[in-house]
């Protein structure tokens, strides 16, 4: 079996370099349609996109000539091929939270960051940590956190001048499970955050989802409880924020 390091990609028109091979990626006909709107009379072009062939599809006789087709009609101006079948696609997950170990100074450091793949998680952590860091850093682990929210930046939440009084160095990183209740409403939340002890962490807790409620239930009572608290190794917490980011500007090819 090869690897992408002695695949052979081209991007071509002629039949004659195609035949043998397998596209590279799906092979789609993309065309507009203008479209009257009936109230303003406007015209509003809408692309439209058709699979003609998958990715990973052998370029036989047969396939050729169909593809033949598209290539005089100007639909499809060229095709990438290559000799390696590939019928899989990385798909990007939804945005959750991860934990990344990395190994510097003969020590392990824990963070925690958003991220929508691991592939995302070492991007991020990597740009972070080259800012941080002093010297050479090694992954040594990822692991995504399932239905936690990460609580990074304590001055939306809390005002300047009592952050600022606040000894950093006194407080632990804290996994907590809060339990809200608001109106008939009962919901299980878990957090991860940095506080002085748990009580700490509840408050900033309280204070981060009455900040995100909606509009219409921010003046409505809300009842929380503390299920559980523990500490957990953590170095930092990667800012929301920073991984945005990457959300936005996609992953690097």
């Amino acid at each position: 079996m090869k690897t992408k390091h002695n695949e052979t990609i081209i991007e071509t028109s002629l039949l004659e370099e195609m035949e043998g091979k397998y596209l590279s990626e799906r092979l789609l006909r993309s065309w507009s349609e203008d479209f009257a709107d009936e109230d303003t009379g406007e015209v509003v072009s809408i692309e439209r996109h058709e699979v003609l062939f998958d990715k990973g599809t052998f370029l036989d006789k047969t396939t050729l000539s169909e593809l033949n087709f598209y290539l005089t009609s100007g639909d499809v101006k060229s095709v990438k091929v290559g000799d390696i079948q590939r019928l899989g696609t990385l798909s990007i997950n939804s945005t959750a939270l991860y934990s990344v170990t990395v190994a510097a100074f003969k020590k392990k450091f824990n963070f925690y960051l958003y991220a929508n793949s691991i592939q995302n998680a070492i991007e991020i952590c990597t740009d972070f940590l080259e800012q941080k860091m002093i010297g050479s850093f090694v992954f040594k682990s990822i692991k995504e956190i399932n239905y936690s929210t990460l609580i990074s930046d304590k001055e939306e939440i809390e005002d300047a001048e009592s952050h600022s009084n606040e000894n950093e160095e006194t407080k632990d990183f804290y996994f907590i499970e809060i339990e809200t209740k608001q109106d008939e409403f009962i919901n299980t939340q878990s957090f991860i955050l940095r506080a002085k002890n748990a009580e700490d962490a509840k408050n900033t807790i309280e204070k981060y989802i009455i900040l995100n409620l909606p509009e219409d239930r921010k003046d409505e009572p809300l009842e929380t409880a503390l299920l559980s608290a523990k500490t957990v190794s953590c170095e930092n917490l990667i800012d929301f924020k920073f991984s945005k980011e990457y959300f936005e500007n996609g992953i690097d090819e």
